[in-house]
């Protein structure tokens, strides 16, 4: 428990400072992702671990949101689902 209690507090202090960094972007919020989901999943805390793992959303380059977006909806056409028929 020590050490992950010392994990988080290096992690939350770091993060700020760190995430403005290509480099370091991509390992930080994976981190961030898991942290806080496994709060959500070991301490139950709904009412911070739901709108922290929203708030790096932000954190995504716009061109990153499209692609994943593009990538989603040829998926949806592919398997035949429409916006005329939902």
């Amino acid at each position: 428990m020590k050490t992950l209690t010392y994990f988080t507090l290096v992690f939350e202090i770091a993060f700020p400072m760190l995430i403005w960094f290509n480099r370091f972007k991509l390992p930080l919020m994976a981190c961030g992702v898991l942290l806080h989901i496994g709060i959500f999943l070991l301490m139950r805390i709904d009412g911070f671990s739901i709108p922290m793992l929203l708030c790096y959303i932000a954190l995504v380059p716009d061109s990153d949101i499209i692609r994943i977006r593009t990538y989603f909806t040829r998926k949806v056409n592919f398997v035949g689902i429409t916006r005329t028929s939902l």
